[in-house]
């Protein structure tokens, strides 16, 4: 009987084992990458969304601007889909040409689905210099560049 119970340990500890394994191994592959280990990116983009493509359409920042001649008002949004308490866009910004955060709005946890910042920019600042920024609490750092993310509102 003592023998059964061993071999019935020793067989629950390989399967557990097994399971560790394989779902680590899982953890670290994607079709994406061709089964290659994941490494992180600085950014992620449309054009480069590395194994969060299936996360493109709604991390990847848009922008509208009202344009006066003194001021440019920015407003950088992103519509989240099922967004929860541990996923959720933590915040919304402005990259200059050197990846240096030149502004940007800070959000708690939350379901919000849809999530907008507006900055007050001066109206002679070149706008194609710039990159929108969207920092998710689960899948990174997304951009657009300005000239990209714009859209007419």
């Amino acid at each position: 009987m003592k023998k059964i119970k061993v071999h019935r340990t020793i067989i629950l500890i390989l399967v557990f084992l097994s399971f560790q394994f394989y779902c680590g191994y899982l953890e670290n592959k994607s079709p994406v990458n061709e089964g290659k280990p994941l490494t992180p990116q600085k950014f992620y983009s449309k054009q480069n969304p590395a194994e969060w493509l299936d996360y493109v359409a709604d991390h990847v920042p848009s922008a509208t601007i009202s344009q006066s001649r003194e001021k440019d008002n920015l407003t950088i949004y992103v519509v989240l889909k099922n967004p929860d308490e541990v996923h959720y866009i933590e915040s919304l910004g402005i990259l200059d040409e050197d990846d240096h955060v030149v502004d940007k709005i800070t959000f708690g946890s939350g379901k919000r689905s849809g999530v907008t910042a507006t900055f007050t920019l001066n109206a002679t600042r070149d706008l194609s210099r710039y990159r929108a920024f969207a920092r998710c609490s689960q899948h990174d750092l997304w951009i657009t560049p300005l000239a990209e993310a714009l859209k007419v509102p």
